[in-house]
């Protein structure tokens, strides 16, 4: 196991566009993961590249980086990070720079990148209780929302956020 020193950074004119990632903390705990695995490439073309490092919780970062002039869209195995899709567990998928939950997978997911940008990731397992799949759910979460399972102690239902 090797490890991560604390970074120093020496700049000299600390922009507004360099601020939100020297003070984002989920960005410095991607970097600063005491597991210290380097990243690893596990996709790459013309076009895009996807890199991704197993952190000590036993969640993935990951970067998907977009060398092209449009947006593009990258579908993600969770077998390429690493992941065997078990039942009943599913993988959160949080974006570290926008500080949101992207969605959660089972398996294969989509990312969508802006031209010349990169998304960093995080995925992380979660394992529900088994009482909570003997639950009826009473909506289905509306497509390209983002949604939070929730529950009132006899149902499930997905609230938009």
């Amino acid at each position: 196991r090797g490890g991560f020193g604390p970074s120093i950074l020496m700049i000299d004119n600390i922009t507004n566009s360099i601020l939100p990632l020297i003070t984002n903390r989920a960005f410095i705990a991607v970097h600063q993961d005491p597991y210290g695995i380097a990243g690893r490439q596990v996709a790459t073309n013309a076009d895009s590249e996807v890199w991704y490092r197993p952190l000590v919780d036993g969640a993935r970062a990951v970067c998907v980086i977009n060398k092209s002039g449009s947006s593009r869209t990258n579908t993600l195995a969770l077998s390429a990070l690493g992941i065997t899709p078990q039942p009943n567990v599913y993988w959160t998928v949080h974006s570290v720079w926008d500080k949101s939950v992207i969605g959660y997978v089972t398996n294969d997911f989509p990312v969508t990148v802006s031209p010349y940008y990169a998304n960093l990731l995080t995925v992380t397992p979660n394992r529900p209780a088994a009482t909570v799949f003997a639950l009826p759910t009473t909506n289905a979460p509306p497509v390209g929302v983002i949604s939070t399972l929730k529950t009132d102690g006899t149902h499930l239902y997905w609230k938009p956020d």
